[in-house]
């Protein structure tokens, strides 16, 4: 046969719905991608912001991905089915939200002094 060049083609990847919609910062949080178009790709990835991890793929209309550790705002959360070439352009975002901690705290009852 002749040489050539081969095309893949396949329908573009859509996000609807991100779940949970918020995580605490500095907090890996497993995340629900719920949406079409997502396919079995060896090189699927999400991005959140600016951070590109791996995607596990959990049918043709979810995908799961682990948030990396994040700063408080909000970020874009978008799908890549060609290992971060193309990603969707959905805007679904996912808030990330500070983590409040006690730093002390005084007792109620007990001896004085």
């Amino acid at each position: 046969g002749r040489g050539g060049t081969w095309f893949t083609y396949y329908q573009q990847p859509v996000v609807d719905e991100v779940s949970p919609t918020a995580c605490t910062e500095l907090s890996p949080t497993t995340i629900t991608l719920r949406g079409s178009g997502f396919r079995a790709f060896h090189s699927l990835v999400c991005r959140f912001g600016d951070f590109i991890v791996p995607g596990r793929l959990l049918s043709a209309l979810r995908i799961q991905c682990t948030s990396p550790p994040l700063r408080p705002g909000r970020v874009t959360v978008e799908v890549s089915v060609n290992g971060g070439i193309d990603f969707t352009s959905s805007g679904s975002v996912l808030d990330v939200y500070t983590r409040f901690t006690v730093l002390s705290k005084s007792p109620e009852e007990g001896p004085m002094g």
